[in-house]
């Protein structure tokens, strides 16, 4: 196996598991129990942060043990914001941050009346520090942006954006996960900064929040006075000293290590572009961490090209590890203008260069010159171009198949050329190039009452043929209408919006459409349905009638705003009850 996803996880380095096992199976103790056994581990602990704050340049109570990274994140996010709340509502954050600070941020904005100005990144993914200067308000209190990026290994100008934070009297915080034992750091550029030891070959489960001194944090768990009353709950004692061990190992061989990776990158990346010349690197590559390489391949499917590799005994990954089971592309590489058919190749302390020269040979097999040349590229199928560059970094293949022999996917029925075209520059003219390549445009004549749909996993619009007889005028219409809908999801990555909320409407205007209702009032043929499910609100005796029964648990939702904070309450269930008389 290959192993090319150490931005993910890393192997547990073997020093630090020879220091966590003694707290695994002696010294059991609980920190805050008083006895011996307790003293032991909670020394342990007291050690284990001081030595980690002496790496950190800190003191020992700025160090705040935590269970992960996304722990340390939502912990250093909400709980500054809350703190200090009577200053300010206004946090400010960037739109390719890692889940941990978006979702976080979101939970402000949505649940606890927080204004969130999300900066945006240039083609390389870098914050502009004069976008932060001027997004600051009298009401900011906190700026969120982290160090590196976990997909692309892009850094950010922290330095020039500490600066500004400083002298604007507003909190920065920045998610370190990434970069920590990768890149310099000093804390005094910070007022809060996060780690997640499974980074740097820790044990997974373990993190730290730094918090410089004087801040005051709303804790956001009840149940004890750990870690100061900032973080209750008992210490894993053997992660956090496998942690400060790992830590520690990261440090010293950081300056050694970085021109190593650096070269092993380059290397890599040379040998894909020599042998695939339409693949694109991502990110910026002066301002990089120097073990991450993000190559996207125009027009393959990115979770597709990774099944084969992981078939080849190659593991690599097309976007952050936190999102497994997402259909959607990279949040990141959409604000970077790309999307799928994308990778993430992540090599460190452990890749060494026989094994790195061992995947190259899988490039050069044979040359790429002869077998994709870029004339005969640009005129294959999605499908064909796929299968091919699968089957040309696969080791369970010597040689690819001839082109003339590759097989071709099956069309999709119904599409619209001149509709497909129309889409294509309407999405140009709104500088989105990456989905107006992927769009499709297809008349299903069994549509009935609905004007048209949008598949936003395959940018799918789907047309009622029977608006042809509304006019062209309809037609546009409706195509800038479900295109709305891809553009929107598009702009928003992995972040969940609502189907006709206000990144929709935006995208209606962008496409010409201007005061676009959610629903048609077309004279199409429509469907009665009787109703034969009638349900009743044990408390507000709210009554409802449907065609289909509920699937699953549902509650009457004013009940559930009224009494519970919109959250689902069994009280307020809806019960079956008869129907009227016939």
């Amino acid at each position: 196996m290959i192993y090319l996803d150490y931005n993910a996880t890393t192997p547990l380095a073997p020093e630090a598991l020879a220091e966590m096992r003694p707290y695994l199976e002696r010294h059991f103790g609980n920190p805050s129990s008083i006895h011996a056994a307790g003293r032991e581990a909670r020394a342990a602990i007291d050690d284990a942060r001081d030595r980690l704050a002496r790496l950190l340049g800190a003191k020992p109570h700025e160090i705040i043990f935590t269970g992960g990274g996304t722990e340390a994140d939502n912990l250093a996010v909400i709980g500054l914001a809350r703190a200090q709340a009577s200053r300010g509502r206004h946090v400010i954050s960037c739109t390719t941050e890692h889940h941990a600070v978006l979702h976080a941020c979101e939970h402000l904005q949505k649940k606890e009346g927080f204004r969130i100005t999300w900066l945006p990144v240039d083609a390389g993914g870098r914050v502009r520090p004069q976008d932060v200067a001027d997004a600051i308000t009298p009401e900011t209190t906190l700026v969120s942006i982290m160090t590196a990026n976990n997909e692309t290994g892009t850094t950010q100008p922290i330095r020039e954006i500490s600066a500004i934070c400083r002298e604007r009297g507003v909190l920065l915080h920045s998610d370190a996960i990434q970069s920590f034992g990768k890149e310099p750091l000093d804390t005094r550029e910070f007022d809060a900064l996060s780690l997640a030891a499974h980074k740097f070959y820790g044990p997974k489960g373990a993190g730290a929040l730094y918090l410089r001194t004087g801040l005051s944090i709303e804790r956001l768990q009840h149940g004890g006075s750990h870690e100061n009353e900032r973080r209750p709950g008992t210490e894993n004692t053997a992660a956090i000293v496998g942690m400060t061990r790992a830590a520690e190992l990261a440090l010293a061989t950081m300056e050694s290590e970085r021109p190593r990776q650096a070269a092993l990158r380059d290397q890599l990346w040379d040998g894909i572009r020599e042998a695939l010349p339409t693949a694109v690197r991502n990110g910026d590559p002066e301002h990089c961490l120097a073990n991450t390489l993000n190559v996207s391949f125009p027009g393959l499917d990115g979770e597709g090209l990774l099944i084969n590799l992981d078939l080849a005994g190659i593991c690599a990954s097309s976007g952050s590890a936190c999102m497994v089971g997402s259909i959607m592309p990279s949040h990141v590489l959409l604000r970077h203008g790309c999307g799928a058919g994308t990778r993430a190749l992540d090599r460190s302390l452990f890749t060494r260069q026989g094994k790195h020269h061992k995947r190259n040979h899988y490039y050069d097999r044979p040359p790429a010159s002869d077998l994709l040349p870029p004339a005969n590229c640009h005129r294959m199928s999605l499908g064909r171009q796929f299968d091919y560059l699968t089957r040309l970094i696969s080791t369970r293949h010597k040689k690819p198949l001839p082109l003339e022999k590759q097989p071709e996917l099956p069309a999709t029925p119904n599409r619209d050329a001149a509709m497909e075209a129309k889409a294509r520059e309407l999405l140009r003219d709104v500088d989105c190039p990456t989905l107006s390549q992927r769009v499709i445009v297809r008349w299903n004549p069994r549509m009935r009452s609905t004007a048209g749909t949008a598949l936003v996993s395959k940018s799918l619009i789907t047309l009622n043929p029977r608006l042809r007889a509304f006019g062209e005028v309809e037609v546009d219409r409706t195509l800038r209408h479900e295109l709305a809908h891809l553009l929107a999801h598009h702009r928003a990555g992995r972040r969940h919006i609502d189907p006709h909320g206000p990144e929709w409407q935006q995208a209606c205007r962008d496409l010409g459409l201007h005061d676009e209702k959610r629903c048609h009032t077309l004279a199409l043929p429509r469907r009665e349905l009787a109703a034969r499910h009638f349900y009743r609100c044990p408390a507000c005796t709210q009554e409802i009638k449907r065609v289909r029964p509920f699937g699953r648990k549902t509650a009457c939702l004013d009940c559930c705003r009224r009494h519970n904070r919109g959250q689902y309450d069994e009280r307020f269930r809806f019960l079956k009850v008869p129907g009227p008389a016939k």
